[in-house]
Order: structure tokens, then sequence, then C-alpha cells
């Protein structure tokens, strides 16, 4: 039951953070984009394979390619591609996702773009 709490407070402060950037998403879209907006994604491998006390790496793809992955969107204007602001962060780890917008859960595994 603790455990549930403390992942309920982390969730909570995760949403809190990222209160500013949602907010200046929303302003620079709006003071800057004509017609549209655009989010490129970026999907890195963070490889943990020699750090043992990572107790929560998982197995990507092969025996020792072992860590997390790291997704970042950021959104950028329709005017000149400059960056308004990273709208959305997600960690892969062996005990699940973890999104800066959304609650923690369990998972299995799967392709970036599943």
């Amino acid at each position: 039951m603790l455990a549930h709490r403390l992942l309920g407070v982390f969730i909570k402060t995760l949403n809190k953070l990222a209160e500013p950037l949602l907010e200046a998403a929303h302003a620079g879209v709006t003071s800057r984009c004509h017609q549209y907006a655009l989010t490129i994604h970026d999907w890195s491998r963070i490889n943990y394979r020699k750090h043992a006390s990572k107790k929560d790496r998982y197995q990507i793809t092969h025996k020792t390619d072992v860590g997390y992955d790291l997704q970042n969107s950021l959104l950028i204007d329709d005017q000149k591609g400059q960056p308004i602001a990273p709208v959305a962060q997600r960690l892969v780890t062996g005990n699940g996702y973890i999104f800066q917008y959304r609650r923690c859960y369990r998972h299995t595994p799967r392709t970036n773009l599943n």
C-alpha cells in the first residue's frame, strides 16, 4: 500500500513538472504557428549492460543489449522549424513505462512504433 501511495506522489510530481512545458507549448503554438505545429520524435537506447546496480534494466534486443529506452517529442513551429517546447518524455524500464504525461504501468516491451 505504501508503494502505491508513493507511486501516486511520484506521478503527481511528474505531472506538475510537465505543466510549464505544456503551457509553453500551447503559448508557442498560438504565437508562432500559422497553420499547424510539427512534432519530432526521438528514440534513444541507453545501454547499462555493465551497471548491475540498475535493477530495472531490461533486455532490449539481445543478451548484451540491456538498459532503457528513452523517447522524447519536441514541438516545432511551421514557419522556421524552430523548437517550441518538449511535449512528451517516456522512459521504458524493466518495471514498466514512466510517462511524464500519464500513469506508470507494467508492460511487455514492444517496438517503438507499436
